[in-house]
């Protein structure tokens, strides 16, 4: 028998049409319901640990530099950037999990 040339000739398709990703992810037990919390609870991780290693990168970097070899103050400096978008990046995935939890007004 050959394959059906007309691929929306699935009846799974036809069951799932007019239904968005996430109502037939959930209805197919492939979403975790605590997917989100997670996310957020990753997301607020993220910004803590890079903001507290923002603190050394930039103590290390301006005030104290004169107390740090050069290549500690080139490390600093390179690590403040790298810090700052793992905050940015935190920020967004939990940007991402307020609005999967239906807090459309978080920011």
């Amino acid at each position: 028998m050959h394959p059906d040339p007309n691929p929306t000739s699935d009846p799974e398709l036809h069951r799932c049409a007019g239904q968005s990703a996430d109502a037939v992810a959930n209805r197919s037990g492939l979403v975790d319901e605590r997917g989100p919390r997670r996310t957020l609870q990753l997301g607020r991780g993220m910004m803590a640990v890079a903001a507290l290693g923002m603190l050394p990168t930039v103590l290390i970097a301006y005030p104290y530099a004169s107390r740090f070899s050069l290549p500690a103050q080139v490390a600093a400096h390179l690590l403040l950037p790298v810090a700052a978008a793992v905050f940015k990046l935190g920020y967004v995935v939990r940007l991402a999990a307020h609005h999967k939890l239906g807090n459309y007004s978080a920011g």
